[in-house]
């Protein structure tokens, strides 16, 4: 795919993305504001920012995204006229005189056209098929969403959107212009989407030019070539295999093999996930219900599977890795590091019992953000001790599992395009939260805020990792335009946790009898264009101090 080249650069940035109150359509943005937005959002881990949004600017470079099934190009073919000719004669008296004939012309070979590319088709996923945004590296300077200026003429990277399959191509539109565009795995690539199963959001999984699959994997990979690091996950699988295997789709094969396959790597994806946020910068916080970021991943562990096999259910193998990661290094003792790799290869354990369909992906991710990872953290920071993460066994975390099989999965509306499997309409996908009311809050009572303005914490209100989506894009949410309209706690909770919703949108969680354990009540919100979804705030009640 050759770089899409434009002209102009300018119109100002808006300050925000989100929909209009009618009609339900995204404002229009300069896409240099998207690209810059998706960073602060990706980067502050699901708070007040926005993220990308399917629209641009008509000053740079056109009008809102074209939604008609793409016209049919017929091929041309050149012909070459070929005639000949031939003769003879007679004349009386004298006798007969033999013309010899006129040579037949050589025909000139009909020339063969140029072939036109066909195109791949893409897919993108972790546990489940993501749904986002795609971005190549066009200009082919290894920065993603940029913009090279040269004379009259611009280069800008293409990007281009995944379906609710997660897929994309052969034939899409660019994100730029909204003309349809042949996509061909030419370029180094990364995504950021939202999980179609749970609804969280992950960002800058990457892929090296020749591969049409991006997943936790491929982002480890250096090069379509990188054998080394594919052997040594112990997929059995080589790199440029690896690239072009969509594992998510595949756990749904009629072939048993391909689908126990499958299954294997969407697991080791899993597992890789599990250790994306312990990989980022020690000064960032991590909140267990936000964006999980992957582009310090490569560079963080990359060269320790360049070392020899790592296998993500063996303690040894990821304590190496730790010894590696900001977080754990800077914060974490010798003994939590130790408890912390003994918890994560349970946690190995318990996702290759689990994983026997795709659906269960979603339940696997829940146990991650609202057990796991959140015991993790306590360690780290010294609020709990390690004996917490001890008593976390295999048997433990599948019942968990088990029961975060009841949570939704986010409702988005969809419906056939001719040329893409499925598109999405408008859709707020409210997403699982995790809350918590500690021991040593005496009152036991904590105040959730109305507004996202300090980002997405522990007293924000539920709606601060929610998103958006309309078109075919993720659509950064004006989360000052959402409000909590209504909170349910189920009958089984209400002896163990009070919550009360006021005018102002503040929310008032209380503990009841001193409750030590997992609870969670129910949110509707509202978008002040009329959208409404409806989501699960968990509460962890005495589990920290």
């Amino acid at each position: 795919m050759s770089p899409s080249a434009k002209g102009g650069t300018g119109c100002a940035a808006r300050p925000s993305i989100g929909f209009r109150a009618k009609g339900l359509f995204p404002r229009t943005v300069c896409r240099r504001t998207l690209f810059a937005a998706a960073e602060i959002r990706a980067k502050s881990f699901g708070d007040s920012s926005t993220s990308l949004l399917g629209a641009f600017h008509p000053k740079c470079g056109g009008g809102m995204l074209n939604y008609r099934a793409f016209r049919t190009i017929a091929a041309v073919s050149i012909v070459a006229m070929v005639s000949g000719c031939g003769g003879g004669g007679s004349s009386s008296g004298g006798g007969a005189v033999t013309v010899p004939p006129t040579p037949t012309p050589t025909p000139t070979p009909t020339p063969t056209p140029t072939p036109t590319p066909t195109g791949s088709v893409f897919s993108v996923g972790a546990g489940a098929a993501i749904i986002g945004t795609v971005t190549f590296d066009s200009n082919k300077n290894g920065v993603f969403g940029d913009v090279i200026p040269s004379g009259d003429t611009v280069f800008r990277d293409v990007y281009v959107y995944s379906n609710t399959s997660g897929q994309f191509g052969p034939v899409t539109i660019d994100g730029n212009d909204g003309k349809e565009v042949t996509v061909n795995p030419t370029e180094a690539m990364r995504a950021v989407g939202v999980d179609m199963l749970s609804g969280y959001y992950l960002a800058y999984l990457s892929a090296p030019k020749g591969a049409t699959n991006l997943s936790p994997v491929t982002t480890l990979l250096r090069s379509i070539d990188d054998d080394l690091v594919a052997a040594n996950t112990g997929l059995g699988l080589s790199a440029r295999e690896i690239s072009s295997f969509a594992a998510v789709a595949a756990m749904s094969s009629n072939n048993a093999d391909t689908a126990a396959l499958g299954r294997r790597v969407t697991a080791y994806n899993l597992k890789l996930s599990a250790l994306a946020p312990l990989s980022r910068p020690s000064d960032q916080g991590v909140q267990p219900d936000s964006s999980i970021i992957f582009d310090t991943f490569q560079a963080t562990i990359g060269e320790q599977f360049r070392s020899g096999r790592v296998d993500l259910n063996n303690a040894s193998a990821i304590r190496s890795l730790l010894e590696h990661m900001p977080l754990t290094t800077r914060f974490a003792s010798p003994d939590a590091r130790r408890a912390i790799a003994d918890l994560l290869a349970r946690y190995g354990s318990a996702v290759d019992q689990y994983l026997t369909e795709p659906r269960r992906a979603a339940d696997v991710q829940h146990g991650y953000r609202l057990v796991v990872l959140p015991t993790i953290l306590d360690v780290i920071m010294g609020r709990n001790s390690t004996a917490d993460a001890d008593s976390i066994t295999i048997e433990s975390m599948l019942t968990s599992f088990r029961e975060f099989a009841e949570i939704p999965a986010p409702k988005i509306e969809t419906r056939p395009y001719s040329y893409l499997p499925v598109l999405v309409l408008h859709s707020l996908v409210a997403v699982t939260d995790l809350r918590s009311i500690d021991r040593i809050a005496l009152s036991g009572i904590v105040t959730l805020r109305a507004d996202c303005s300090l980002g997405n914490g522990n007293n924000s209100p539920p709606f601060c990792n929610d998103s958006g989506i309309s078109g075919i894009g993720i659509v950064g949410v004006d989360r000052n335009e959402l409000k909590v309209t209504s909170i349910r706690v189920p009958d089984k909770f209400s002896g163990r946790l009070s919550v009360s919703l006021a005018p102002s949108g503040e929310i008032t969680l209380r503990r009841l009898n001193g409750t030590v354990g997992l609870v969670w009540f129910e949110y509707d919100v509202a978008h002040t264009g009329g959208l409404k979804a409806t989501g699960r705030t968990y509460v962890r009640l005495g589990l920290s101090n």
